[in-house]
């Protein structure tokens, strides 16, 4: 089914672990003039990737956003694409995808809180 892309959400990898919630899009509008303006960006959430970590690998977050307007950069019908940051303190390449495949935490639950039921 086709989904407009101004209603697309959109998967972000690779995003520093050091960012809260409320400084995704400051983030992402800072490393890459590419996306737009912070105004632009609405964060839906943020947790910490469940990928490889290492003392090679700093440990990432993953968000997932939506724009108020689509980026020129997203507005193609590619699913996947990487964007180089030009943060000074971030040299990563961050992963934006709208296929979602494999696993997306939604949320870290607070140490202490998590149950199995």
């Amino acid at each position: 089914m086709y989904l407009a892309r101004e209603s697309r959400t959109y998967r972000v990898q690779q995003v520093p672990a050091y960012l809260r919630v409320d400084q995704v899009a400051n983030f992402l509008a800072t490393a890459s003039r590419s996306v737009g303006s912070a105004e632009n960006i609405k964060v839906h959430s943020l947790a910490t990737s469940l990928g490889f970590t290492s003392f090679i690998r700093r440990a990432t977050k993953t968000a997932t956003i939506t724009f108020k307007h689509t980026p020129p950069i997203f507005d193609n019908d590619e699913e996947q694409w990487s964007v180089p940051s030009d943060h000074d303190r971030w040299n990563r390449n961050l992963i934006f995808d709208i296929h979602f495949r494999g696993f997306t935490a939604l949320n870290d639950v607070p140490a202490g809180e998590q149950q199995l039921e």
